[in-house]
């Protein structure tokens, strides 16, 4: 580090080179402090505190820049990975906080749903229940109708079988001998009287055995007949 080789003492040195490295520290007079370059590079350094024990942090290099040994990457990456992790951090937080917000929104929105459900389903079971009972009075009401209708065809068909019997009666009736003339007939249920007029009383009672033989009564009876003198009128019951 002198232009001049110096032996083991120092006192045996000459004079320093003005080539040499100065020092940053304050020294005597007559101490040459490049000799001890590495010592007073650790001199003013840094400790990293007393939560790290035994470690420093040196702050100084002393060596001339040729024989400084170039930064590693990572030192020169780590400032910029640093940045990069916080910003990184601050953004996932940003989006977080957002993201409860929008959580906390969509929450209520879904509270507000499961609620509106719960109503709906509420409603759907009142108007349910309400079908069921109007359903069950049209059933009761059909059930009654269905009755009547059942009477009513049971009606009709008796009906048509009187009616059908009353024709064949009235057929039988109006099927007059000669010299029988109808004036009224009344038919009511199993029980029929006709009045009339014949020729004479031979007349009246073949139309009597006329009606008896036709089968479609049990019992016929001839009511005091009565002539005129021209004619003979009759009254004749009819009896199933």
């Amino acid at each position: 580090m002198s232009s001049r080789t110096c032996g083991r003492s120092p006192g045996r040195c000459g004079a320093p080179n003005r080539g040499a490295l100065k020092t940053p520290l304050e020294s005597t007079s007559g101490f040459q402090a490049t000799a001890h370059a590495p010592l007073v590079g650790l001199a003013p350094r840094k400790t990293a505190g007393r939560a790290a024990e035994g470690y420093s942090r040196i702050n100084f290099n002393a060596l001339p820049e040729a024989y400084i040994l170039p930064r590693p990457l990572s030192e020169l990456l780590y400032p910029p990975a640093l940045l990069v992790g916080i910003l990184g951090v601050a953004a996932a937080g940003y989006l977080l906080f957002n993201s409860m917000g929008l959580t906390d929104a969509l929450r209520e929105r879904a509270a507000a749903n499961d609620q509106l459900v719960v109503t709906l389903n509420a409603n759907v079971a009142k108007q349910r229940q309400a079908l069921e009972a109007e359903k069950t009075t049209l059933q009761g009401q059909v059930t009654v109708a269905e009755s009547r209708a059942d009477a009513l065809d049971a009606r009709m068909r008796a009906y048509g079988e009187d009616k059908q019997d009353i024709n064949d009666d009235l057929g039988q009736i109006h099927s007059t001998p000669a010299g029988v003339n109808l004036g009224s007939i009344n038919h009511s249920g199993s029980m029929a009287s006709v009045d009339g007029w014949g020729a004479d009383e031979k007349a009246v009672f073949a139309y009597a055995r006329q009606l008896r033989a036709s089968g479609r009564w049990n019992l016929v009876t001839i009511n005091s007949p009565s002539e005129d003198g021209v004619q003979t009128a009759f009254s004749i019951s009819l009896y199933r």
